[in-house]
């Protein structure tokens, strides 16, 4: 009987190391992140062409923020969460438009800024001893200010600004360095839109739309969390 007791007491204890991994996880937590980003974006505007003009920009810029979730444990080593987040960033762009300089319209700036981006996920994880491994996905929205100037006819400028809506998804590492302290790292991709607006610009009024806008912003943070 002793041999049996102690047999499925041995049988017994990786199971209950496997389901303790999760729970170590449990419950919310507080963090902040830092890290390195890349914005592709692309838009157009008729401010000097009636067909509109084509507008892309590439810019990186570091990223920092923070982050309030909650995590609880599914079955043994998994876990699902909610996360909501703030990255704070500047993807600005300020350049000639090579398209219409080639046209013979020299003197046409267009830019592009990308201030802020906010977003609230869903999330999986899978953890294993003092390591969890998790996928992320949910909405995203980010502050996005455009603008134009005909430094060559007359001065004319206008610009708008407004959130650009649309999702995330990414993924990430993350150990466990302590009862309530954890480290990682992770991958975050976001895709936004912004909706069609037409503008007057400051000389003479003539209206420029801006239309089609589209912006990627791909980001590798580093996490520091602590779990209430």
């Amino acid at each position: 009987m002793k041999r049996l007791t102690v047999t499925i007491a041995l049988a017994l204890v990786p199971a209950a190391a496997l389901a303790a991994d999760a729970a170590e996880w449990k419950g919310f937590y507080l963090g902040g992140h830092l890290g390195e980003g890349h914005a592709d974006t692309h838009w157009q505007s008729t401010a000097t062409l009636a067909s509109g003009d084509n507008v892309d920009h590439s810019t990186s810029a570091p990223v920092s923020g923070f982050h309030l979730g909650f995590r609880g444990p599914v079955a043994r080593n998994w876990l699902l969460g909610v996360e909501a987040a703030y990255s704070w960033t500047r993807f600005r762009t300020f350049a000639q438009s090579d398209e219409l300089a080639r046209l013979g319209a020299a003197g046409r700036f267009r830019e592009t800024d990308i201030r802020s981006t906010y977003t609230v996920t869903g999330q999986a994880g899978y953890a294993r001893d003092r390591w969890m491994a998790y996928g992320k996905a949910g909405v995203a929205a980010s502050y996005v200010y455009l603008a134009t100037l005909n430094a060559n006819a007359g001065g004319a400028s206008s610009s708008t600004n407004g959130t650009a809506w649309g999702w995330t998804a990414g993924g990430g590492f993350e150990w466990l360095l302590q009862d309530r302290w954890s480290v990682g790292v992770e991958y975050d991709h976001y895709r936004v839109t912004l909706k069609d607006r037409t503008v007057a610009q400051s000389v003479g009024g003539t209206p420029a739309t801006y239309r089609g806008f589209t912006g990627t912003i791909d980001a590798v943070v580093a996490r520091l969390n602590y779990r209430f």
